[in-house]
């Protein structure tokens, strides 16, 4: 039906649409089965968070990026191009995706500006600890998390900036953000699309 629908009139929105609101779309099979390649995760991440993408100067290079995943933009290993799947995690393709993550939450778009992680949920005022967990779990994987999951991060999110350790309200928040944002990105589910 669908080909022959497309026959019809050859329309391409028709067809993506058809294929977006199909119940298959969101089944088990093809739901988060995927792995992000490093492309994916990188600019995910940065977009989310509202970063600039670009070469060097940029508040993301895209490149150093994602050859650090090991995926070199314009230089596949081969003509079909890259393996793919679980090639793309090892142990030091996970800590380098950790390691991005934390720093485009702590870095700011520009020198004037604060932590990203921060400056985003300050901007749709979710301070609050349970506010900005649910922001964020929204932001990065559309709600869908374990509540377990969900559960430790709200007591991160009130629990690990105690009053004492910071000078005001705002570096508590600014490093609960980081912690929140790190944390959901962090996440086995956030490695898959």
């Amino acid at each position: 039906p669908l080909a022959q629908s497309f026959a019809k009139d050859w329309n391409f929105g028709k067809v993506v649409e058809t294929m977006l609101r199909s119940n298959l779309f969101f089944s088990p099979v093809a739901y988060r089965t995927r792995i992000k390649p490093p492309v994916d995760f990188v600019t995910g991440a940065a977009k989310a968070l509202e970063g600039r993408l670009g070469a060097a100067g940029s508040s993301v290079n895209l490149q150093a990026a994602t050859e650090a995943l090991g995926q070199h933009l314009f230089h596949p290993p081969s003509v079909k191009g890259w393996d793919g799947g679980e090639t793309w995690l090892n142990a030091q393709t996970l800590l380098y995706r950790q390691n991005f993550a934390l720093d485009l939450c702590r870095r700011p778009a520009d020198y004037r500006r604060p932590a990203a992680a921060f400056a985003l949920a300050s901007r749709y005022r979710k301070l609050d600890s349970v506010e900005m967990v649910n922001f964020f779990v929204d932001l990065f994987l559309q709600g869908d998390i374990p509540e377990e999951a969900r559960d430790r991060i709200t007591d991160y999110a009130k629990n690990a900036h105690q009053k004492g350790l910071y000078s005001n309200e705002t570096e508590r928040n600014t490093q609960k953000a980081i912690g929140v944002a790190h944390l959901i990105m962090s996440l086995p589910e956030y490695q898959l699309s």
